[in-house]
């Protein structure tokens, strides 16, 4: 019955021996259901007839003739076919044995053997085989889903030594597997992150501390080539045999972070200059207020608008304008302090933002005055733009503000009223909105050529 069972399961099992094989073993091999599927003296005669006629089974001795012995054509069949060695050999010797270990056979009979000795090994080596196929077919459909990953899978030994390594992690790193294989894992770490990660593993060998397992951390990675990157880190850790192995979940945080970058330049920032937009310029004053009242230092809200801007979009094209706008962005941070501010508020309207002035005011004023003169220079010299050159000049309004005695909305009304005051006193000028710089100006600058005033304002023009 048990044979039979045996030849349904597994009708073409057939037997394969080489070197050595008796009249008695064949007649034990047909006894048990076994065929013979042919006989060769040589190792590489064996491989190559195992290629051909592909038998289920492999009885192999230890000493065969040729330039391949029996240990090293075992190891062939095994990597090349998958298919079981069974090693029937007279050899004993330990240092045969260990060699022969590197076969992995699927059993090892010393002659003289017992029918029931044949029989057991026969019979346990294709389940020995079948499970190793199990396990392997297992392996590989967990690496499959591994390397579809979108996320890479590192994993390490308790000593940093990389075990596996994803198509995703990778694709995330810039290596190839075997790169990275047997390798220490900080080499995908920048300083001093290598350091510190060696640190924990040796403190995790010492003492078992394991904190940053199971949570979900971002931290820098290094590609291959060098570059930075910003990623998140999840490790685990798994425990077999008294060996740890560590399994970190990678994800690249380079788009995503590119993304957050873009909507935060689309929220904040002028497409087409770069500079501040007024949603960042008004969060700028805001603070700019804050701090001078915890400093008592004034700060200076300019606005500037170009002369006779239409003319140029309506006679050249708004191509033009737009080059033209960029050029005055340009200038004016050739301008300001580092800590100053620039914005685009749309348009030809531009603001400047200065803090940290004196806490006097006419020393303030004095120094907001003089960027806006800086300003009128470089913004007033010649333009070359598509090869022609043009001219366009800035009227400038300024209004100084102390503490957060004024709201956000009136320094913008005051600057804009100043600005278009500056425009009716003949553009290329700056004028202030403060009555108090009226009497002030001349005393402090002396390259004034004119003034006027209306009602609360200062207008003055630069000596040409």
């Amino acid at each position: 019955m048990r044979k039979q069972l045996l030849k349904q399961e597994q009708p073409a099992f057939s037997l394969w021996k080489t070197k050595w094989w008796s009249r008695d073993v064949q007649i034990q091999l047909a006894q048990l259901g076994y065929a013979v599927a042919g006989h060769t003296t040589r190792g590489e005669d064996a491989i190559a007839l195992v290629g051909q006629l592909r038998p289920d089974m492999v009885l192999m001795d230890i000493q065969l003739a040729g330039a391949i012995d029996g240990v090293s054509a075992a190891q062939a069949i095994r990597e090349q076919f998958g298919v079981p060695v069974i090693f029937l050999t007279a050899f004993a010797a330990d240092d045969i044995l260990e060699r022969a270990k590197l076969a992995e056979p699927y059993g090892y009979i010393l002659k003289p053997f017992s029918e029931r000795e044949l029989k057991t090994v026969l019979e346990m080596a294709p389940y020995k085989h079948q499970t190793e196929t199990r396990l392997h077919e297992a392996a590989l459909h967990n690496q499959t889903i591994l390397d579809n990953m979108l996320d890479g899978v590192v994993t390490i030994n308790a000593y940093g030594v990389v075990d596996s390594f994803n198509n995703a992690a990778c694709r995330i790193f810039g290596y190839t597997r075997e790169q990275v294989l047997g390798r220490n894992v900080s080499m995908l770490m920048p300083a001093p992150l290598r350091e510190d990660h060696d640190g924990y593993l040796q403190r995790h060998r010492d003492t078992g501390e394991a904190r940053i397992l199971g949570t979900a951390r971002q931290v820098q990675g290094q590609r291959q080539d060098g570059s930075t990157f910003p990623m998140t880190l999840s490790v685990t850790s798994v425990t077999r045999g008294g060996n740890t192995t560590f399994i970190g979940l990678v994800r690249d945080l380079s788009e995503h972070q590119h993304d957050q970058d873009e909507i935060h330049r689309l929220a904040f920032y002028d497409a087409l200059t770069g500079l501040p937009n007024r949603r960042l310029l008004l969060d700028r004053l805001q603070h700019a207020m804050q701090a001078s009242k915890r400093t008592g230092q004034h700060g200076a809200l300019m606005f500037l608008d170009l002369d006779h801007f239409k003319q140029i979009n309506d006679t050249l094209g708004h191509d033009v304008g737009d080059e033209l706008l960029q050029h005055v962005a340009q200038r004016l941070r050739t301008c300001v302090r580092e800590g100053d501010s620039i914005a685009r508020l749309g348009g030809d309207e531009f603001v400047v933002l200065l803090e940290a002035l004196s806490d006097h005011a006419l020393e303030a004023a004095t120094q907001s005055e003089q960027v806006a003169l800086k300003i009128l220079h470089a913004l007033g010299q010649p333009y070359l733009l598509r090869k022609h050159t043009y001219t366009c000049t800035p009227s400038i309004g300024i209004v100084d503000f102390l503490e957060d005695q004024k709201t956000l909305e009136d320094l913008m009304k005051m600057a804009d009223v100043a600005m278009y005051q500056a425009k009716a006193c003949g553009r290329n000028t700056l004028c202030f909105f403060d009555p108090a710089i009226q009497a002030a100006t001349p005393r402090w600058r002396k390259t004034c050529a004119k003034a006027c005033w209306n009602t609360n304002l200062c207008c003055t023009t630069r000596c040409k």
